[in-house]
């Protein structure tokens, strides 16, 4: 007997063909998500000082980005119960006087 024989394979035992939706080791980025980034410039010398938009936001994570001192930060709208809004902020790499800020999924509300 091989050790193959004895732990099995993932290729044996997952069959994509079945059903993609039920699979949890396929991620795919949902379809029809809207997405937009906007590059704006940093107000005073605080890399925290986001500008203000028409919704309120709840942070919900930080990641630390490689090649920047600061966190890629996560927040989700809190304006609406149940709004699929995300948006994330981080510092451009390119340019540290500019902040990236990536809008996700629309809000309904």
């Amino acid at each position: 007997m091989t050790s193959g024989s004895l732990h099995g394979s993932r290729r044996d035992n997952h069959n994509h063909s079945v059903s993609r939706a039920a699979c949890h080791c396929c991620k795919r980025r949902k379809i029809g998500s809207k997405r937009e980034v906007r590059r704006i410039p940093i107000i005073g010398s605080k890399v925290e000082s986001i500008p203000a938009d028409d919704y309120s936001w709840k942070k919900h994570g930080e990641k630390k980005v490689a090649g920047s001192p600061f966190p890629r930060v996560y927040y989700k709208c809190n304006s609406g119960d149940g709004c699929p809004a995300r948006k994330r902020v981080e510092l451009a790499l390119t340019d540290s006087k500019m902040l990236l800020v990536t809008y996700d999924r629309e809000h309904h509300h």
